[in-house]
């Protein structure tokens, strides 16, 4: 599990596998630019990412790169049965969308 700490009010638990799926696709399809990919190993190595340790546009283009892949790939697996990989990681997303629909943010 990583933790994620978007800021002192988002912290998202996931999945290094879903985590890993989310980050690869936003590199992969411009969301996150290919320069900030060594971000992905930070947190993998590291159990987690803090937001507030990055610089802080560069944390906003993570940020902002990270929820708009999560809310194309949470369109791709909407309809996942939970019990499958696709299932788990459509809540991982979920989870992560919540996070900011509730606040706002």
């Amino acid at each position: 599990m990583l933790s994620i700490w978007f800021d002192d009010e988002h912290e998202w638990w996931i999945n290094g596998k879903a985590f890993d799926r989310l980050f690869e696709s936003a590199v992969d399809r411009g969301q996150v630019p290919a320069t900030l990919a060594h971000y992905q190993h930070v947190a993998n190595a590291n159990g987690g990412l803090s937001f507030d340790l990055i610089e802080r546009e560069v944390a906003a283009v993570l940020k902002d790169g990270l929820l708009a892949q999560a809310a194309i790939d949470h369109t791709a697996v909407k309809d996942a049965d939970p019990s499958t990989w696709d299932g788990s990681y459509r809540v991982s997303l979920e989870r992560l969308l919540g996070l900011f629909e509730k606040s706002g943010k």
